[in-house]
């Protein structure tokens, strides 16, 4: 404004002068968790060796390529390999990449459930890659969760413990979900309406997150 600019094109050179809003938002990302970006594509990586080597496996030793399986667990690790590289502002946020995270969590449960009908000596090795990247997803999600929580003051320490607490929790019943929907099918023959019945834990547990986190909110 001492330079005789009008006030309001004085905030809007002051805004300009921060630099882009993708690169502000990747530093303030890097400065408040340090190494995500790095444990994102070494996650994206792992994940499309995983994906690749069982795909080949299942194809030679059972002639059962699970090509369903492949795609979308190719397309999501795609997704999250754009993320990385690219640093898609919209697709930083929580709610979305938390999401993205989750639904990754999901396919290398079912990943699992493929590994474990292989008899071949590879088993153990995918295995463990197998959980490594499980154990890796949950890890960001519960990093992505915990360093954007808008509580201040002392609840900050009971909403980073509900997550937690949440979180394993969450992984425990949709593992049992998963269990179960396998056993439906397997009785069943295929997909039955009553086997939606087995969701209803699953539904429990998004739901009394949720309410709990809204009541943290309201002390």
């Amino acid at each position: 404004m001492r330079e005789g600019m009008s006030e309001k094109n004085a905030e809007l050179k002051a805004m300009e002068l921060f630099g882009s809003e993708k690169e502000i938002g990747c530093q303030m990302q890097q400065s408040i968790f340090p190494f995500r970006k790095e444990l994102m594509l070494t996650l994206s990586i792992a994940s499309f060796i995983y994906s690749i080597s069982v795909y080949l496996l299942a194809l030679f030793t059972k002639g059962d390529a699970h090509i369903g399986w492949l795609i979308f667990s190719m397309f999501v690790n795609s997704f999250l390999l754009i993320i990385v590289l690219n640093q898609v502002v919209r697709f930083n946020r929580r709610h979305w990449l938390n999401g993205i995270l989750i639904t990754h969590i999901l396919i290398y449960l079912y990943g699992y459930a493929i590994v474990s009908s292989l008899d071949h000596a590879a088993f153990l090795p995918l295995t463990i890659l197998n959980w490594m990247i499980i154990l890796l997803a949950l890890f960001l999600v519960y990093r992505t969760t915990i360093y954007e929580i808008k509580l201040q003051g002392d609840f900050v320490k009971e909403a980073k413990l509900l997550h937690l607490i949440n979180l394993v929790l969450g992984v425990v019943v949709t593992g049992i979900t998963l269990f179960f929907l396998w056993v439906g099918m397997w009785l069943f023959g295929g997909y039955h309406l009553f086997m939606l019945l087995m969701l209803i834990p699953l539904a429990l547990w998004i739901l009394f997150y949720f309410g709990q986190m809204k009541l943290l909110k309201k002390y």
